[in-house]
């Protein structure tokens, strides 16, 4: 089944006599699957595409990629339970969190980053269960001890 996506690149000052361009992207001109799962317009005006097979950045022109090439990237989460979820933290990287795993890219190096790493370094050592985020990038993490605040020195809200 084809499935593509089109998007509208605007110019210019809204008007009735205004030109749009529109653009279909599939995996004919650069993405790496027509299955998308996700599309997150980052701050920097890039649209972030996420597909069965990697995650692609349309700056309006053209796709560059961020593969996960590493199984170690990966961090489990054992109380997530749902399909498909993406956060921005305000600090360049973007949190993937798939049925039971996490994944992190830097966006600046359009990298994965090791996931893993990174949440034990937030939850100084401890378990981490899932992980959420507020709608000002307040970052959350659920452990046996209850929910941390990771911006507040994981002072705990909650047992």
């Amino acid at each position: 089944m084809f499935l593509g996506i089109t998007f509208i690149c605007l110019s210019g000052i809204s008007n009735m006599n205004e030109f749009h361009v529109w653009k279909e992207l599939n995996v004919k001109n650069g993405l790496t699957d027509n299955q998308v799962q996700h599309i997150m317009q980052l701050p920097d005006g890039r649209m972030m595409v996420t597909t069965f097979s990697g995650i692609g950045f349309y700056d309006g022109e053209h796709i560059s990629y961020a593969r996960n090439k590493l199984k170690m990237n990966e961090c489990q989460l054992p109380s997530y339970t749902s399909s498909y979820e993406i956060y921005y933290d305000g600090k360049n990287i973007i949190w993937i969190k798939d049925y039971h795993r996490l994944l992190a890219i830097d966006l600046k190096k359009k990298e994965y980053i090791n996931a893993k790493e990174s949440v034990e370094m937030l939850s100084d050592g401890r378990q981490v269960l899932d992980l959420f985020m507020d709608s000002s990038h307040g970052l959350y993490l659920l452990t046996a001890d209850g929910i941390f605040c990771v911006g507040n020195k994981n002072a705990p809200l909650a047992r």
